[in-house]
């Protein structure tokens, strides 16, 4: 003969179970939202621009411009008048790596001055493609944002797939304050913003966790 116990799922294992499975989400969040995959259309004489969900000293990035035909990923980034920038050049966009208060500066449209990280930036010329990654990690840990520009007339698309995770292996400090000739002498009010999009890591936790609320109610 088996014996099996019957004893009820109580209120207090419940709890236990939510704890366990808010704090499961929390940490999927907070790893998935470092790194971002869409597609963005720009309009012409605009910027877009998008920021880690912390601190961080890393950040990787790959830009291609695409046909205009192709929509665009809903509530990713941010989008904002930026620079007046005309730079001659092939049709392409500029691409700007920084910290969250000179990201700030450089999309503030009355701006002059703002640094920005020189060699993981695409700024010389309009480019279609830019692929930038800090082999070693940045001098300050703060939160990083990446920003894209196209300085010209008519909408450019570009996928841009951008990762504030710091990999493994990545141990060796390096400084990257180098600029141009612009500085940091802007007043700003803005307050940096992302869109964290809906990840599948947590739609995967949210699904485990039904399947072990279920076992555990047909087991006690």
């Amino acid at each position: 003969m088996i014996f099996k116990r019957n004893n009820q799922f109580n209120y207090v294992d419940s709890m236990k179970v939510t704890i366990i499975f808010i704090l499961f989400l929390v940490i999927a969040n907070s790893i998935e939202a470092q790194h971002m995959v869409g597609i963005s259309q720009l309009k012409g004489q605009s910027s877009w621009y998008i920021c880690s969900a912390k601190n961080t000293d890393f950040i990787a990035y790959n830009l291609t411009v695409l046909p205009n035909n192709i929509d665009s990923t809903p509530n990713f980034g941010n989008f904002a008048p930026g620079w007046p920038l005309q730079i001659n050049g092939p049709p392409g966009v500029i691409v700007i790596t920084t910290n969250s208060t000179e990201m700030m500066d450089y999309l503030n449209p009355d701006g002059i001055v703002a640094w920005y990280y020189a060699n993981f930036s695409c700024i010389d010329e309009p480019v279609t493609s830019c692929i930038k990654t800090t082999d070693n990690r940045l001098s300050n840990n703060t939160v990083q944002c990446l920003g894209v520009t196209n300085p010209n007339s008519k909408t450019v698309t570009c996928q841009i797939d951008v990762n504030f995770n710091v990999p493994t292996g990545t141990a060796d400090i390096i400084n990257n304050s180098t600029n141009s000739d612009n500085s940091n002498t802007i007043n700003s009010n803005s307050i940096a913003t992302i869109n964290i999009p809906i990840i599948s890591l947590t739609y995967f936790i949210i699904i485990l966790w039904t399947f072990i609320f279920i076992y555990i109610e047909g087991n006690f």
